[in-house]
């Protein structure tokens, strides 16, 4: 087992791809924050403006950027978006994705991540 982050998280990115997602994922965020003590990165996949709000809250948290699609390209090119942009800007040692509405990982009740190979 290869462990690719300290126990608390620090080294770690979460990734979470969003096409038109409901205020959970301002719930989320916040219980990700609370949580968790690296950065989160949430991929607007092209929702339109009308889900401006949404995405606007989730970005005024701490460690949190929000980058965008201008149109929706997919789950997948927007995690490879998300990870393009992780391993440009941010000094992480892994990447972890979630889903916009919590279910993945479930429980987001993470008290320590090890992530391994």
């Amino acid at each position: 087992m290869t462990v690719i982050t300290d126990r608390d998280g620090s080294g770690l990115c979460v990734l979470i791809p969003a096409y038109r997602p409901s205020c959970r994922l301002i719930e989320v965020v916040e219980q990700l924050v609370s949580k968790f003590s690296g950065y989160l990165i949430i991929i607007d996949d092209g929702s339109g403006v009308e889900f401006s709000p949404i995405f606007a809250e989730c970005s005024s948290h701490e460690r949190t950027v929000v980058i965008r699609n201008a149109v929706n390209l997919g789950k997948g090119a927007a995690l490879k978006h998300g990870i393009n942009y992780a391993l440009t800007h941010l000094d992480v040692t892994g990447i972890v994705t979630a889903d916009a509405d919590g279910t993945w990982p479930a429980p987001i009740g993470w008290s320590g991540l090890n992530v391994s190979a």
